[in-house]
């Protein structure tokens, strides 16, 4: 599994993310680190696709719940 850490700076512009990612996980306010397990409701939040993100030719959109200046996880499965 390859995981990257991503700051959501403004929810309403796309990142440049080239690869979809399988999953995003939101870290808890004020962690700065990817933990090394992902535990929904523990360690971090799993976001759900289409409802909070989704991807479109090298574009991620992120319009979860996560504050400005979030931090999220993109885990992809290799």
């Amino acid at each position: 599994m390859k995981t990257e850490l991503l700051k959501i700076v403004d929810r309403q512009y796309p990142h440049d993310v080239a690869v979809k990612p399988k999953e995003i996980w939101i870290l808890p306010h004020g962690d700065k680190s990817i933990p090394e397990y992902l535990r929904h409701g523990i360690t971090a939040f799993l976001e759900d696709y289409i409802h909070d993100w989704h991807w479109s030719n090298g574009k991620l959109f992120y319009h979860g719940a996560g504050a400005k200046d979030s931090l999220v996880v993109l885990v992809y499965h290799e």
